[in-house]
């Protein structure tokens, strides 16, 4: 989930970057994928075509859908 806000070249307002994580930080990180799943659950040594399931090395599953 994201927050995008325009505020014009002439707005008074001014942006925060409370709450905000910036993007080197996400990449930084070391979270790489501990094991790959295809839609019928059966683990897979790489991404394949389709929704694979890929569970990462901090604890998280992600959805990955590959062309």
């Amino acid at each position: 989930n994201f927050t995008l806000t325009c505020y014009g070249t002439n707005s008074a307002k001014q942006d925060t970057d409370e709450g905000l994580v910036n993007i080197a930080d996400v990449d930084s990180n070391d979270n790489t994928p501990a094991a790959i799943y295809n839609i019928s659950g059966a683990k897979v040594n790489a991404l394949q075509k389709g929704i694979n399931i890929v569970k990462m090395t901090d604890g998280t599953v992600r959805k990955v859908f590959v062309k």
